[in-house]
């Protein structure tokens, strides 16, 4: 091809920057390619990715409003865990069970039996869908494992009973693609937005003088630069550095603050917090109430730094930070937030702990789960020690 080219390649070797992960949320940096290779990943996350979802539905009794196709139709939408759709075989092409799509290799059978008995409405949730594999499982959207409130744990609702209602049913799950069925995607939406690609003209910048360069630090609509105070240089704020992190909240702030301490050390900002960086006079000696630039630079420097722990903020930590005057303040109320020590707040820990049960889990999240309480005792000074570990 090359050769039919001229010596011409097409060849694209992109690269990948990874920014946020969540349990149901990526964002990342995709360089070094075009929009072609970003459309192709988009078309693939949505249409080619195979995941399980129910496909079959028997049902045995069904005295609830709601008709049968109804319900069949919910239960197809409800997203099952898919780590084992790798393995699986497509229904299709199971030599197994000849293409009938209900064997062990390319199928997973579901049950569900309710009843209402009492007076109250009873809420028929994923939850109660019995599973005849423990890896294929309705996905788990609670909020919080330790939450008091019982909508937090019930699951997506199928339908509603009322007293002397009854629904039974067997269900068939299988592999397929989104291509075949919206059922079967496993992303939400995935949309991609071009970042622009800066570079300045460091000789042309040397010309200027540090009041041109603040205009034109100030010109920047979306504050992408900043001015250096201890040297005068244009810097490029790392916004990026911040939004890929963890993003505070009350279960990991050990770290979370390894790791913004990491990055506010390599932009070389920790002047700022740690509070020994003074404000200079904010006004000249003149008389004339000029604005001192060392202070305008400063100041703005120190907005900066603020807007950059915002970033890593979940929206309920922020607002306890967000009257803050200075990004030193922001720090300190933030330290003395999550690493004081109260009795109360160490017996909830270690009743958590306690508590802490497998159950349903996968073994990394109750592993995550124990090591964030083990963290969070650690930082207010209660460290758990290895009997008390083994335990668990």
């Amino acid at each position: 091809m090359e050769g039919m080219m001229g010596g011409v390649s097409y060849q694209r070797f992109p690269k990948v920057k990874l920014r946020e992960l969540k349990d149901d949320y990526a964002k990342f940096e995709l360089y070094d390619t075009d929009a072609s290779m970003a459309n192709a990943l988009r078309r693939v996350m949505i249409a080619e990715v195979p995941t399980v979802a129910i496909d079959l539905v028997e049902i045995e009794v069904n005295s609830s409003v709601l008709n049968d196709e109804f319900i069949a139709h919910r239960l197809g939408l409800i997203p099952l865990s898919s780590d084992r759709a790798m393995s699986m075989r497509f229904s299709r092409d199971c030599d197994s069970c000849d293409g009938d799509g209900q064997c062990e290799f390319c199928s997973v059978e579901f049950h569900l039996r309710a009843k209402c008995i009492g007076d109250h409405t009873l809420d028929v949730t994923s939850k109660d869908l019995i599973s005849s594999d423990h890896t294929v499982v309705p996905v788990d959207y609670s909020s919080d494992s330790f939450s008091n409130d019982p909508s937090d744990h019930r699951g997506i609702i199928i339908v509603k009973l009322r007293k002397g209602q009854e629904l039974r049913l067997r269900a068939i799950a299988r592999k397929g693609i989104g291509k075949d069925h919206a059922k079967w995607s496993p992303a939400a939406t995935v949309t991609f937005m071009y970042e622009p690609d800066i570079h300045i003209n460091e000789e042309l910048m040397e010309t200027l003088t540090l009041e041109e360069k603040v205009s034109w630090v100030e010109s920047s609509p979306t504050k992408v630069f900043d001015i250096d105070p201890n040297t005068e240089q244009q810097m490029q704020l790392p916004a990026s550095v911040f939004t890929s992190l963890v993003k505070l909240d009350d279960t990991n702030y050990l770290v979370w603050k390894g790791q913004v301490m990491a990055a506010i050390i390599a932009a070389g900002f920790e002047d700022f917090i740690s509070g020994s960086s003074s404000p200079p006079a904010q006004f000249l000696d003149s008389g004339d109430l000029l604005m001192n630039p060392d202070y305008k630079i400063w100041h703005r420097t120190d907005k900066a730094v603020m807007s950059l722990l915002f970033s890593a903020l979940t929206s309920e930590t922020l607002g306890q930070v967000v009257c803050c005057k200075t990004a030193s303040e922001v720090w300190l109320t933030l330290k003395n937030r999550f690493e004081s020590v109260s009795p109360s707040r160490v017996m909830n820990l270690k009743v958590q702990m306690q508590q802490l049960r497998k159950d349903g889990k996968t073994m990394q999240q109750y592993l995550s789960t124990l090591k964030n309480l083990v963290e969070q005792l650690a930082a207010i000074g209660e460290p758990v020690e290895h009997c008390s570990l083994m335990s668990h």
